[in-house]
């Protein structure tokens, strides 16, 4: 994973890192005040050899005296004073129980001897340790004892510095559970991270919807939470984010459609809710603004929106040129001077047989020798057959994916159901996709239902709307 790719999971994944980060803290202060209180007491005993003035001199008495601190310390950790403490301070416990508290160390090249007891008293660990140094002594005087009880022993233990209250607290330590659970959680929250984002497979960027397709990315459209309330004023000036996506999108779109002699498009999507109908309805107003003959044509005879979107009515329309035999231009609705609309009509009870019919064929045929560009609606391709149906008659489909919804899996299924009936998939559409960075682009969303944008003919032509 690159540090680019790193940053982008990092902060789309940051509720995962919060709540790791959080759960580490939380699980520092438990033990913060569930660990029981420990403190340690230590004694530092100093081994030193006295000369005796009736024995000779010997060179080896350093060695001796190595050996016998070596010594001394199995002694300080054994069972026997553990148990002559235990004796001396009445404490309730074995001896093995505490031994297994005392800590033993020596300084090199010195005669140091240093015995560190834990309790859950500081009191009490200071006079236990202090009892180790009484009954260290003692057991070294008796070991040293000479068999001549008027020779001094030749080794002698004495304190060199004793346990001073209060003992330092050893358990537990704020300071350390802390920063330990803050850089555990952290790691816990990133790794939850990487795994959420590895098993995530829903579409994010330009360059994931380009692998899961194999074709170009005709356009990327924004989405911006402040339209909710007024979609269509806000983008009255033609400067906006929206309008220069769609700008881009129409550019695209006669690039690989238009300019190459195809003319009926056809825009459907995986699933519903993906911004389709959307970009239909902005795809065509930008389009007929740059000067092209446009027709927008609803032929999502399930759940019709065009009309709405457009502020046309929505009969007679195109269940009535096909079943009823009306005259095109009685069902044609003009939008602007060089955009018009052929809504959907009634919704019939076939629309699959509709849309897959003769009368069908050949309307297109006649729509496409009239405009320059026709820009058709469709359902979703999962849930139901129509655009399948319809795309293997038109001249190129283009395929709307929403960001962070659909996944690379309903993209390639969508992608296979064309294929099957033999349609040309020209490109696809990234909707809804947030724009990194901030600035002009911001979020765009299309969650409200805008106001109708024409009610006439020859009326100027809005801005590119929004929807849900």
């Amino acid at each position: 994973m690159t540090p680019r790719e790193f940053v982008n999971v990092a902060r789309e994944r940051w509720r995962s890192i919060v709540v790791g980060l959080l759960l580490g803290v939380v699980v520092a202060l438990l033990a913060t005040y569930l660990v029981p209180r420990e403190y340690s007491a230590s004694v530092t005993m100093i081994v030193a050899s006295q000369p005796d003035p009736a024995a000779p001199v010997s060179a080896a008495g350093d060695e001796v005296s190595a050996q016998r601190i070596s010594t001394y310390v199995e002694l300080m950790q054994s069972r026997r004073l553990a148990g002559e403490v235990i004796a001396a301070l009445r404490l309730p416990e074995t001896p093995e129980q505490l031994a297994s508290r005392i800590t033993v160390t020596t300084t090199p090249d010195s005669a140091l001897i240093t015995a560190a007891v834990t309790d859950g008293a500081s009191d009490q660990a200071v006079r236990i340790a202090n009892a180790i140094g009484d009954a260290f002594v003692k057991d070294v005087a008796a070991i040293e004892q000479p068999a001549d009880p008027l020779r001094p022993p030749p080794v002698v233990a004495k304190a060199f510095q004793l346990a001073q209250p209060p003992a330092d607290q050893v358990a537990p330590r704020p300071a350390l559970y802390l920063l330990l659970g803050t850089a555990l959680g952290l790691l816990l929250g990133l790794g939850a991270a990487g795994v959420r984002n590895a098993l995530d497979t829903r579409i994010k960027s330009r360059s994931q919807l380009e692998t899961a397709l194999g074709v170009p990315v005709l356009g990327v459209i924004g989405r911006d939470r402040k339209v909710r309330s007024s979609p269509l004023r806000i983008y009255g000036a033609s400067h906006t984010p929206l309008a220069e996506a769609f700008r881009q999108l129409r550019t695209n779109v006669q690039v690989f459609a238009v300019d190459r002699d195809r003319k009926l498009i056809l825009v459907t999507s995986a699933n519903p809710g993906e911004g389709r109908t959307t970009t239909v309805c902005n795809l065509g107003l930008t389009m007929a603004k740059a000067g092209a003959r446009v027709l927008v044509v609803d032929a999502d005879l399930r759940s019709p929106s065009v009309s709405h979107y457009l502020g046309i009515a929505d009969t007679p329309g195109l269940t009535d040129v096909l079943e009823s035999e009306l005259p095109i231009t009685s069902a044609v609705r003009p939008v602007g001077q060089t955009l018009d609309a052929l809504p959907s009509g009634l919704c019939p009870p076939n629309p699959s047989e509709l849309l897959g019919s003769r009368h069908m064929a050949e309307l297109l045929e006649t729509l496409e020798s009239r405009f320059d560009a026709v820009i058709i609606d469709t359902p979703p391709l999962l849930p139901v057959t129509d655009a399948a149906v319809l795309a293997s008659t038109v001249d190129g489909t283009v395929l709307v994916s929403r960001c962070a919804k659909t996944t690379a899996s309903q993209a390639r299924q969508a992608a296979a159901a064309l294929k099957v009936v033999g349609a040309r998939l020209v490109g696809c559409v990234l909707n809804m996709s947030p724009a990194r960075g901030g600035g002009a682009y911001a979020y765009y969303d299309y969650a409200s239902q805008p106001e109708p944008v024409v009610e006439a003919a020859h009326r100027p032509l809005p801005q590119p709307v929004t929807s849900r």
